[in-house]
């Protein structure tokens, strides 16, 4: 487990080699890069500084029970879902996008950090643990998928982040992750879109379910990095359910636009790598 951004050679090290490498290349915070102490544990002062840790914000209870998409408090219930096919069974976020775990999900994407994905998925579990726990309990979920990526920005990019998401997520919860499961076609990147309507549009049919056997009669979390209007989770998971899935829960680390905000329970707290039961 790598705990802060920090050249790859230090996770194949050992300790007498990571001391050498934080002589010259100190840990820094995996937000705003501040330098921040040596780790002596796997925790938050290990991937953040005091003043980030400080600024952390998860997303509230949504307003609207049929949706869960955390949107803003003060649009009418349902108002953004109302947009997306009615193609998954619940969708949560943990984090508002524009904050701090936002910033290092931008830093992981654009500054190529897939080592980010342990303490993120660390810190979903910390921070929506009751919903987490509802999709294994009650909702009796049976894998996870990654939200795929075109082949060609893939390459560009060296990763998928929801994938790598997936694999730290799976190994916490003890899910196994179908990374193969589903294909996307090349599409012009969301980010270029503005609007449910004009989102939904560009990815309408982008996914294809390439091993139907793999995802039918099961019951899935669908995983992304980011909810923006939910256009790419939805079309997703209606490729899912196309292709026989008995449910689709939709898991997103960050939410766009999310209003209800609150602070992270505890945000000393030590994000353990501890296997939930």
């Amino acid at each position: 487990m790598t705990a802060a951004p920090r050249p790859p050679l230090a996770t194949r090290l050992g300790d007498g080699g990571r001391a050498v490498l934080d002589w010259f290349f100190p840990p820094v915070c995996a937000c705003c890069h501040f330098p921040v102490r040596a780790p002596d544990g796997p925790g938050l002062t290990d991937i953040l500084c005091r003043a980030c840790r400080r600024d952390i914000r998860v997303v509230e209870a949504p307003p609207c029970g049929q949706c869960q998409l955390g949107a803003d408090a003060s649009l009418p219930e349902c108002e953004r879902c109302k947009a997306l096919p009615a193609s998954f069974d619940s969708a949560t976020s943990a984090f508002p996008y524009a904050g701090v775990v936002g910033q290092i999900i931008r830093n992981m994407k654009y500054r190529h950090g897939p080592h980010l994905a342990s303490p993120l998925a660390r810190l979903t579990v910390a921070a929506n643990g009751s919903a987490i726990q509802r999709l294994l309990g009650e909702e009796r979920a049976e894998a996870i998928v990654p939200v795929p990526m075109a082949p060609l920005r893939r390459l560009r990019r060296g990763f998928n982040q929801a994938e790598v998401l997936a694999a730290e997520l799976g190994a916490i919860l003890h899910l196994p992750v179908l990374a193969d499961a589903m294909t996307r076609q090349r599409t012009p990147p969301q980010a270029r879109k503005s609007g449910p309507e004009a989102r939904l549009a560009n990815v309408s049919g982008a996914f294809r379910v390439i091993d139907p056997m793999a995802v039918a009669e099961k019951r899935l979390i669908l995983l992304d990095d980011v909810m923006t209007t939910g256009a790419t989770a939805a079309c997703c998971a209606g490729a899912l359910k196309d292709a026989g899935a008995e449910a689709v829960h939709i898991l997103t680390v960050t939410r766009a636009g999310a209003g209800a905000l609150t602070r992270l329970p505890d945000p000393q707290m030590t994000l353990r790598d501890e296997r939930m039961s």
